[in-house]
C-alpha cells in the first residue's frame, strides 16, 4: 500500500478541521516524516544522559517521548503545551511506551512553571511564530535555564502562501534579533533541514 505524503500547506489545513487527539496524530506524523529528518535533528540536540528538557508547544509528543529515551531514567523531558488536550495524549502514550520521565506542564503566554536554573535545553519546535511579546517572553524563560543551558529553535520559513496566511512562518533574522534583546545569543545554526531554520541560543 502506498502511504500519501502530507504536504506543510495541506497539514495546516487539516489540524484547524481536526480534534485534539487527531491533530496530535498528525503532527506526530509530520514531525517522524523523513523530510523532517528526525534522526539528524535528534544527534544535533547533542542530549546527556541525566539532562533535563523542556520539550515547549510538545503537541502531540513526537519529541517529547525521543528525548525521554535520550535523557534516560535519570533524565527528566517536560512536555510544555497550551492545550492540556495535547498534555493528556502525551500523558497516556508516554505510560504506553514505558516512560517514567516524563512531567507535564500547562504553559500560558507568560511561558512555563519549572524551577529556575533546572534545566539544560529549552527545545521549540514549530511554535516561535505562536509567541507574543517574545522578548519579554524569552527574558522569563532563559532563568529557567542552568549555566551554559541552550534554547533550540526550528520553524518553517517562508515557503508558499498558505503558511503565510496562517502565519505559520518565521524570519531567523528576527528571531536571532529578538533572542538578542533577550539577553540570548546565537552559537549554532544547522542547515540541513529543507524549508525550516535551527538555530541554539545560550545566555
Amino acid at each position: 500500500m502506498v502511504k500519501a505524503k502530507i504536504g506543510i500547506p495541506v497539514l495546516v489545513l487539516l489540524v484547524l478541521s481536526c480534534g485534539s487527539s487527531q491533530r496530535a496524530e498528525m503532527f506526530n506524523r509530520q514531525a517522524a516524516e523523513p523530510a523532517s529528518m528526525p534522526e539528524k535533528v535528534m544527534e544535533s540536540l547533542s542530549l546527556k544522559k541525566g539532562d533535563t528538557v523542556i520539550d515547549l508547544g510538545a503537541g502531540g509528543g513526537y519529541y517529547t517521548l525521543r528525548i525521554a529515551g535520550e535523557v534516560g531514567g535519570k533524565g527528566t523531558v517536560y512536555a510544555a503545551d497550551i492545550d492540556p488536550d495535547f498534555l493528556e495524549y502525551i500523558r497516556i502514550t508516554s505510560k504506553n511506551a514505558g516512560f517514567s520521565n516524563v512531567r507535564f506542564v500547562l504553559a500560558d503566554e507568560k511561558g512555563v512553571n519549572v524551577p529556575e536554573k533546572s534545566v539544560d535545553l529549552v527545545f521549540i519546535r514549530n511554535v516561535y511564530h505562536h509567541l507574543k511579546d517574545r522578548i519579554a517572553y524569552f527574558n522569563r524563560l532563559k532563568s529557567v535555564l542552568k549555566q551554559g543551558g541552550r534554547i533550540a529553535v526550528i520553524d518553517h520559513l517562508d515557503s508558499g502562501l498558505i503558511m503565510k496566511i496562517h502565519g505559520h512562518t518565521s524570519d531567523p533574522h528576527v528571531v536571532e534579533s529578538e533572542l538578542n534583546g533577550a539577553g540570548l545569543r546565537l552559537v549554532q545554526q544547522h542547515d540541513f533541514l529543507k524549508n525550516q531554520f535551527f538555530l541554539v541560543f545560550q545566555e
